[in-house]
């Protein structure tokens, strides 16, 4: 084919556009590779502490160790790298450390403790004020009550269904922290971070008094709070247990204020009424 010297010069400045836009996306494109790649680095790093797994359906980090312990000695090894026994509160979660587990070394045949214990004649999780909401029981378990079955093992040949043995027998460990300091603060992780119990969770001191991944109280709320972690005080007009009572409308003032926890009139009765709620009768 036949090119006219304009046609020629035409075509080679074409081309050398098109190879500087070539090198110049290519730049770009290895530039934003890099980046991306950065990006998920940190992400991963992120999302769990080193050697720490993270489980997706709790947000929490999980580590299991080749080490034979018994439920004690476990649970203190756990606490020494900043976690406890693992709570598993879902069939999704009871999923997830079967995959985990047989993905590591470990894991093959392996028995591993919960941090579940018999309380009472029923099941705890650690400290929970509360029983196990979710169990995962093998055939005939958990066994009666007796000394020797208060703790409980994930048997992992037989589909990690929970099984209920003496305390002092060994098994291998593995732990489940909340993600670090740092990790926290990255929201977007999906990261569940230690929560902090309301003062208004109903409960004993010495008891755990909410779902630490979430703030959830076990018990409910103190009169005056409401909201699954009892931070919300009763709205407009209302007062008491699950903010179910009304304030009287016989308290004093523009909105007929009274106190949300007990509904005693703050500003006293209007005119004809007594009583802290201004519930006692009219005087003529």
């Amino acid at each position: 084919m036949f090119l006219r010297p304009d046609e020629y010069k035409l075509i080679k400045r074409v081309k050398l556009k098109l190879e500087k836009a070539h090198h110049k996306f290519q730049s770009l494109f290895t530039t934003y590779t890099a980046l991306l790649l950065l990006v998920e680095i940190k992400m991963a790093a992120s999302q769990c502490p080193k050697y720490w797994t993270k489980n997706p359906h709790s947000g929490t980090c999980l580590r299991a160790y080749n080490a034979s312990k018994n439920w004690y000695e476990a649970r203190l090894l756990c606490k020494r790298v900043h976690g406890d026994l693992i709570k598993i509160l879902s069939s999704d979660e009871n999923q997830f450390v079967q995959d985990f587990l047989a993905s590591s070394s470990i894991g093959e045949g392996a028995n591993f403790f919960l941090g579940l214990r018999r309380k009472n004649n029923s099941f705890y999780w650690l400290e929970d004020a509360v029983k196990a909401p979710y169990t995962s029981w093998g055939s005939n378990e958990p066994k009666e009550l007796t000394d020797i079955a208060d703790c409980v093992k994930m048997d992992i040949k037989n589909h990690l269904m929970w099984t209920a043995v003496n305390c002092m027998s060994n098994t291998k460990v593995i732990c489940e922290r909340f993600a670090g300091t740092e990790e926290c603060k990255i929201k977007e992780q999906g990261l569940v971070c230690p929560q902090t119990c309301s003062s208004h969770c109903k409960g004993n001191e010495q008891d755990t008094t909410c779902e630490r991944r979430n703030g959830a109280c076990f018990l409910g709320c103190h009169a005056g709070y409401k909201g699954s972690a009892c931070v919300d005080r009763c709205g407009y007009m209302r007062y008491g247990p699950d903010c179910e009572k009304h304030c009287s409308v016989n308290c004093f003032g523009f909105h007929n204020p009274c106190n949300h926890e007990n509904g005693s009139c703050i500003s006293g009765c209007v005119h004809g009424y007594l009583g802290e709620r201004c519930e006692n009768g009219k005087k003529y």
